[in-house]
């Protein structure tokens, strides 16, 4: 391949941290995600080591394990961009499963630093004539968005899962809520 003249390098820079971007912080104009509900990061706000660390019912994977797996991968890459060599063992990046509060957040941290890393790494490459380099960073930005999917969609067997449980306990008649409670012995002769 040959070296890219300068403005075509910059349009290039900027397409991979605009869609890197999306992907790990969401964006709006959106290419391929919905921009009102954030990228990888934002979609792991708010969310507990305990929800990180249970897989939804039809997953084999936890939360954790894919915020793992996509830090992972980002330090191989970064690792490569900095002169260093692959780690061709994927399954290294599968080994969390569950997280403690503190690793939860650390394992939060440490994705969010990789990915900035990455960014910068991104942003100072002068020369993208080497394929492999150029074609692995293609390859980042699609697997950070199929991961990003992927955390959505067990985002939404959680909640669905969460509804149904509720709609579960409203339709046996068990009280919830702090203006539903009733003493126990009413309780008696339900059916559950």
């Amino acid at each position: 391949m040959s070296e890219l003249a300068e403005p075509s390098r910059g349009k290039l820079v900027e397409a991979m941290l605009t869609l890197l971007e999306e992907a790990y912080q969401g964006s709006n104009p959106s290419f391929f995600s919905d921009s009102d509900k954030g990228g990888v990061l934002g979609a792991l706000e708010g969310i507990s080591a305990g929800e990180a660390s249970q897989a939804p019912t039809s997953s084999p994977t936890t939360l954790a394990a894919q915020a793992e797996h996509l830090r992972w991968s980002l330090a191989n890459v970064n690792a490569v961009t900095a002169g260093g060599e692959w780690n061709p063992n994927w399954s290294e990046s599968w080994r969390v499963h569950s997280v403690s509060p503190e690793e939860w957040d650390e394992l939060r941290a440490r994705l969010r630093r990789e990915y900035q890393r990455l960014r910068r790494s991104v942003e100072a490459n002068r020369d993208w004539s080497d394929s492999t380099i150029l074609t692995g960073m293609i390859a980042t930005v699609a697997h950070a968005a199929y991961h990003l999917g992927a955390i959505r969609q067990m985002l939404k067997i959680k909640s669905v899962t969460a509804r149904a449980a509720v709609s579960l306990v409203d339709i046996r008649g068990i009280p919830r809520g702090p203006f539903s409670a009733r003493p126990r012995s009413s309780w008696k002769g339900r059916r559950r």
